[in-house]
C-alpha cells in the first residue's frame, strides 16, 4: 500500500503548490527579461525550492524527534 500512501491528495496538493511557484518564477522572468533563459530560470526555481524545502525539512525533522521522545519516555 505503499503506492496509496504516496500519491494521495496531500501528494497532488504538494505538487500543484510546486507546480504554481514553477509557473509563477516562468512568468515573472519573462515580464523582467522578455524572454525565457532556461539556466536562469532554472536556476531560480531550484533555490526556490531549498528555500520552501529545508524549514519544511527541519520542522519535520524536530517534530519526529520530539514525537519519538515523548513516545519513549510515556512508554
Amino acid at each position: 500500500m505503499i503506492w496509496y500512501e504516496l500519491f494521495t491528495i496531500g501528494f497532488i496538493w504538494i505538487a500543484l503548490v510546486f507546480l504554481f511557484i514553477g509557473m509563477w518564477l516562468t512568468f515573472a522572468q519573462w515580464k523582467k527579461f522578455g524572454d525565457l533563459y532556461g539556466r536562469k530560470l532554472f536556476t531560480a526555481i531550484w533555490r526556490t525550492y531549498f528555500i520552501v524545502l529545508v524549514p519544511m525539512y527541519v520542522t519535520l525533522l524536530c517534530i519526529g524527534i520530539l514525537s519519538s521522545v515523548t513516545t519513549y519516555f510515556t512508554a
